[in-house]
């Protein structure tokens, strides 16, 4: 007699908010607001704790490659070629969030546009965030040159005071340099730039693709992975010269970054995925909150247990081409 199999994981949550293939998602770093992109150029801030859209807007006429909280700003850059900082808009009290009346209020309230920059997004290659930890006013943008587009998926850290530069590019290969010139804050045509290693660990297909297709660096800037079209992950060690690879498959698949096991598949985008995020620990939560010294969108009315904020820690959000976001809670892998 056959032992039954076990009915597949499914999603705690799903939002149909869009009506276009969404291209992106992003976490706030407080977990407290969700937003996802599509390929229209719609952006959706979708609250946590109730799990409706705070605000929509159209921030772009093409796909979104990238978006990102910056303090009480949002960065959102497209295929359209543009970079745009809008302003964060807060979520209403629950009071004014009650009945088909807070729901207009809340489609009135768009962010307003504070910049716009042009940029080069011909390779899919969106932008990475340095904010500057000494003055929240300030951070560096890493994007592709505006004429020579050779680079994908640049990404920006720091070791020690430090400034760091990760790239990938067409050509398969991860390079990381560094920012040499102390006695100028500016580099001009990379003047100042050192290379401190370059590696190349994605092989050519039958086709000839060896194209990084996307690449990040972890939260606390010890390593970095890529993707390409050889259906591999590439794992780069950001503290010494190693890297390794590890093959995949489709779907969602969950990897351990300390031995690079898997640890489960998770399947319901028929039409593949996009976009994935990881929210944040409960203890960077935490620190996060303690450094604020106020949460502006929560709301003592509906103030969420302990419980509740260790599972929604645990959340791994997912935005497929089929127009839905996918929310997953996952167990405590600490000890994988």
């Amino acid at each position: 007699m056959t032992t039954p199999q076990p009915p597949p994981v499914a999603p705690t949550h799903l939002l149909r908010t869009h009506s276009s293939s969404v291209s992106t998602v992003f976490v706030s770093s407080d977990n407290e607001r969700i937003y996802s992109g599509d390929a229209s150029g719609l952006v959706v801030v979708t609250s946590t704790r109730s799990l409706r859209p705070i605000t929509k807007w159209s921030a772009h006429t093409d796909s979104l490659l990238g978006i990102e909280e910056w303090g009480n700003r949002v960065i959102t850059h497209a295929r359209d070629n543009k970079l745009h900082i809008w302003t964060r808009v807060q979520e209403l009290p629950l009071s004014a969030r009650v009945g088909s009346v807070a729901q207009s209020v809340g489609e009135q309230t768009i962010p307003q546009l504070c910049y716009s920059m042009d940029v080069n997004a011909l390779n899919y290659c969106r932008f990475s965030l340095l904010p500057n930890t000494s003055d929240e006013a300030q951070a560096l943008v890493a994007l592709p040159n505006l004429v020579d587009s050779t680079s994908d998926e640049p990404s920006s850290s720091t070791s020690g005071c430090e400034l760091r530069l990760l790239c990938a590019y067409e050509s398969g290969s991860v390079t990381l340099r560094r920012y040499a010139r102390a006695d100028k804050a500016t580099s001009v045509e990379g003047a100042g730039w050192e290379v401190i290693w370059d590696v190349k660990v994605h092989a050519e297909t039958k086709l000839g693709f060896v194209t990084v297709m996307a690449m990040r660096v972890s939260r606390n800037n010890r390593f970095a992975l890529t993707v390409s079209a050889d259906h591999l992950v590439g794992w780069y060690d950001l503290t010494l010269v190693t890297a390794r690879m590890l093959f995949i498959r489709p779907s969602i698949r969950l990897y351990s970054t300390r031995t690079m096991k898997p640890l489960g598949t998770l399947k319901y985008h028929k039409a593949g995925c996009q976009g994935v995020e990881f929210a944040h620990s409960l203890d960077t939560v935490m620190t996060n909150n303690v450094d604020e010294e106020v949460n502006d969108d929560s709301d003592s009315e509906e103030e969420l247990s302990e419980s509740e904020k260790e599972k929604r820690a645990q959340w791994l959000i997912a935005g497929g081409k089929d127009n839905r976001v996918s929310i997953w809670t996952l167990m405590n892998f600490a000890k994988s």
